[in-house]
């Protein structure tokens, strides 16, 4: 769909996605997210929407970009795709058996997928985790696993340390929470 895109359908959207980023809050609780959102969830980053504007007006100029980056998510050139799948089922059979690699491959095949696709959902089958409880001996089973971890809580913000525009209110936290 991305491919297809003209010029000026792909211009419409980083339009519309500009416009939604400079919306301004409109009700209490819109407001109130807006601007305390940096400060619950403990990013600080308060330059979160002007450095996604940044972005869109210096790097995101062309669709390729988009195109580029989804085709890294999806295939990626070395290893298997980073995803997280949960799936519940309700009823006292609990959840269908999972289809084995050769009955999987046979699926995949008629949807006529690349080679190199076929083999990355095969490494994929074989590598995946199951588990039938979301509890904490799941996550120590997958903490275990080589270099298995957490995403870092940190969100990246540019501005963040740049003294020039650090206001009040991130200066006091950081000297409150002995932040950087």
């Amino acid at each position: 769909a991305l491919e297809a895109l003209t010029p000026r359908q792909f211009e419409a959207v980083r339009n519309s996605f500009s416009e939604g980023l400079l919306q301004k809050p409109f009700h209490t609780s819109e407001e109130q997210a807006h601007f305390w959102s940096p400060i619950w969830s403990g990013t600080n980053c308060f330059q979160r929407r002007a450095e996604m504007m940044r972005y869109l007006n210096t790097s995101l100029t062309s669709k390729d970009v988009l195109i580029s980056a989804w085709k890294n998510l999806m295939m990626p050139t070395t290893g298997i795709r980073k995803k997280v799948v949960v799936k519940y089922f309700g009823g006292k059979d609990g959840p269908p058996p999972r289809p084995n690699a050769t009955a999987a491959r046979a699926a995949w095949s008629k949807q006529q997928l690349p080679e190199r696709t076929m083999q990355m959902l095969e490494d994929e089958h074989q590598k995946a985790a199951q588990f039938n409880n979301a509890d904490s001996v799941a996550r120590r089973t997958i903490l275990a696993k080589p270099g298995a971890d957490y995403f870092p809580p940190e969100l990246p913000c540019a501005k963040q340390h740049d003294t020039d525009s650090v206001s009040f209110l991130q200066q006091r936290l950081r000297r409150e929470r002995k932040l950087p």
